[in-house]
């Protein structure tokens, strides 16, 4: 709200990322794109290089990667084209979802995944949906917890994407059809 030319400001941050990418260590990388992206979600701006740029880091083995999924999350929100999400949603999905990994890195993957279609639901495919919503089946506490989370996500707010059986829960099915009635002291319901 204090900024006189967001856009601006926005596209000369992520102007100084890419120039300067080679003299800055991580960490001011990090710290820019963090800026950046508050300033994008804050204001709903549109640099749609920010994420063709912040692909490069999206690799389990990064140095500070939660950091850079959590910048990358803040800086999507509803008015972010879905098709400049998507490649990006693409990318942690290859490198953080696969059994090569650990649980730790499956669940952070999982729910930077969720955070950013919180933020915009398009930003997903049906046939990536179904094999992340699969690993609701895992032995890992952790990577269950995060698939049900998506799993949930996309129940409140694009059901349609999901499979049939995975739309409603069965407890919910269940619970719209008990009704509960009194007998009163003749034996009649009401």
């Amino acid at each position: 709200q204090l900024l006189h030319d967001p856009q601006s400001f926005g596209e000369k941050l992520y102007d100084m990322l890419q120039k300067y990418d080679a003299r800055f260590s991580l960490d001011h990388k990090i710290l820019i794109m963090q800026l950046l992206s508050r300033v994008t979600g804050a204001h709903k701006l549109t640099v749609l290089g920010f994420y063709t740029y912040i692909m490069k880091y999206l690799t389990y083995h990064q140095l500070r990667v939660p950091s850079i999924l959590a910048a990358l999350a803040q800086s999507v929100h509803d008015f972010t084209p879905p098709d400049a999400i998507l490649p990006v949603v693409r990318k942690i999905a290859q490198e953080f979802i696969h059994p090569g990994v650990g649980s730790e890195v499956v669940a952070a993957g999982l729910n930077s995944i969720r955070e950013i279609c919180r933020r915009q639901p398009w930003a997903m495919e049906e046939d990536l949906l179904g094999d992340l919503v699969e690993y609701r089946k895992s032995r890992d506490k952790v990577v269950t917890a995060a698939a049900r989370g998506l799993l949930q996500l996309f129940r409140e707010v694009n059901p349609t994407m999901l499979k049939r059986r995975e739309r409603v829960s069965h407890t919910m099915d269940f619970q719209k059809d008990v009704t509960y009635h009194h007998i009163g002291e003749n034996g009649e319901y009401w």
